[in-house]
């Protein structure tokens, strides 16, 4: 009887496994469905949304001459041709490969030697260019607040509305400026931060320069025109500059630069300080941090407008050097002598 009980009870459990993955099994075709319509239109990441089917189309590039023989064969070989894959697959093979399976119609990359964000199709062709400013400081970036941009190759996390970000500092204070960001913000998924980003800026000024606390900048009317190609899970490529390559080396990182004009990027030394230059960048220094965005907050920056010359603190000094002299010691210097005593 007690074998009889245990046989039962074992079909029992076999039907009941059986039921249940099949429910499953029957299940998943809608599971996966709802799931589908509940994501965002744009995805985070083309390359995330199926790893299977990513995996298997997926082009690998042992060699560069593997990588330029598949877009010397490719039906958009003269597109391939003129654009600035070939020479990236001798110079980052890496990126190259990355570039050749990418899903996305177009790519960007924010060239630190010439400070510009350039926009290419798929195949490498220019689309659009713009000048661009970066951080202040050379070298990629390591943690928060040091001041630089991150260097490599990234994805764009999403495209978001900045006209009414505020900017707050590292110490937690927020300005009540508006439009600091500029209409649009393109944020950079990095492993460092989330809180990098292409963006515009109420400083056109700044524009070529090294000026920011890590974020990219474009004028207004730029971001508003690179803010209809971008899209979740675009490459975006940061290529360092020579100076930021020789900081790079000097600290033990070695990040490939991307040549995207006639001359190719190599480390050069940073120059050297000139004399007096330690009194200007003391001076400069209040202002700079009052002026420029810190990028590695959520939400804006400063604009290069608030910018003065003198604090609030040296205003009152200025006009003490300027107050004329005592009226008392001015009496006294011209008081006639006493008449001598007789």
């Amino acid at each position: 009887m007690t074998n009889k009980l245990k046989t039962v009870a074992l079909l029992m459990a076999f039907s009941a496994i059986f039921t249940t993955s099949c429910g499953r099994q029957a299940g998943n075709a809608s599971d996966g469905d709802s799931d589908t319509s509940s994501l965002p239109t744009v995805m985070d990441s083309a390359y995330k949304t199926d790893t299977t089917k990513v995996e298997e189309k997926t082009i690998s590039f042992p060699t560069t001459q593997a990588a330029l023989d598949f877009m010397n064969k490719s039906a958009n070989a003269a597109r391939y041709q003129s654009g600035i894959l070939h020479r990236m697959a001798e110079e980052n093979l890496e990126y190259c490969e990355k570039l050749l399976n990418n899903k996305h119609n177009y790519f960007i990359v924010v060239d630190k030697a010439v400070m510009k964000v350039i926009l290419y199709d798929k195949y490498g062709n220019i689309v659009k260019e713009y000048g661009c400013a970066c951080a202040r400081n050379y070298g990629t970036k390591h943690r928060r607040s040091d001041c630089r941009t991150p260097e490599g190759f990234f994805e764009a996390e999403g495209v978001y509305n900045s006209t009414d970000w505020l900017y707050t500092n590292d110490a937690g204070y927020t300005s009540p400026a508006r439009g600091v960001y500029g209409p649009r913000f393109i944020r950079i998924k990095t492993p460092v931060t989330s809180t990098i980003g292409i963006h515009g800026t109420s400083s056109p000024g700044s524009i070529g320069r090294r000026v920011s606390h890590g974020c990219i900048r474009i004028s207004n009317d730029n971001i508003l025109e690179l803010a209809k190609y971008a899209e979740a899970g675009m490459p975006i490529i940061v290529s360092p500059g020579p100076h930021d390559m020789a900081v790079n080396k000097k600290e033990g990182y070695d990040v490939k630069a991307v040549t995207t004009g006639a001359t190719k990027v190599e480390a050069a030394p940073l120059p050297e300080p000139k004399k007096g230059a330690d009194k200007s960048a003391k001076k400069d220094t209040k202002p700079a941090v009052k002026e420029e965005m810190k990028e590695e907050d959520d939400k804006a920056a400063p604009a290069e407008e608030n910018k003065t010359e003198t604090t609030p603190a040296e205003a009152p000094e200025q006009e003490q050097k300027g107050t004329p002299a005592e009226p008392k010691k001015e009496e006294k210097k011209t008081a006639p002598a006493e008449p001598k005593k007789e």
